[in-house]
């Protein structure tokens, strides 16, 4: 039967078995030698994400670089939406005060702009209609 160690155990194994070597510290601890040195593997390949616990997925650097990429190209493309919608917040602000109305060039101008500015506007677009 397979047994589960916690994170905390499995580090403190690991410095063991740096200190006087896999198998040692294998027999002291009472596991076995294959799962120290799986252990070990780990540590070389994943580094301080080794072990992150019940749920979370361990992710290689060049997996991270590529997350981190697709994140950094989320945040871009939802800051142009949040310019767009600001942008929109004016236009429509504006087209509500009646006493200051703007003109309708400068109304075709920005409604222009907004759609210009990006095609995210039309998926956003849907939520404002």
């Amino acid at each position: 039967m397979a047994r589960s160690y916690d994170k905390h155990f499995k580090e403190e194994a690991l410095k063991l078995s740096d200190e006087i070597g896999a198998k040692k510290a294998a027999d002291q601890l009472g596991i076995p030698y294959n799962t120290v040195t799986t252990w070990r593997g780990k540590r070389k390949k994943y580094g301080d994400q080794a072990f992150v616990g019940s749920g979370h997925k361990q992710l290689t650097a060049s997996e991270q670089e590529r997350r981190m990429l697709e994140l950094e190209k989320e945040v871009k493309e939802l800051q142009r939406a949040n310019d767009i919608l600001q942008e929109a917040l004016v236009f429509f602000a504006a087209r509500r005060k009646k006493s200051k109305r703007m003109s309708d060039t400068a109304l075709s101008t920005l409604y222009r702009q907004i759609h210009i500015k990006s095609g995210v506007w039309n998926y956003y677009a849907e939520f404002f209609m």
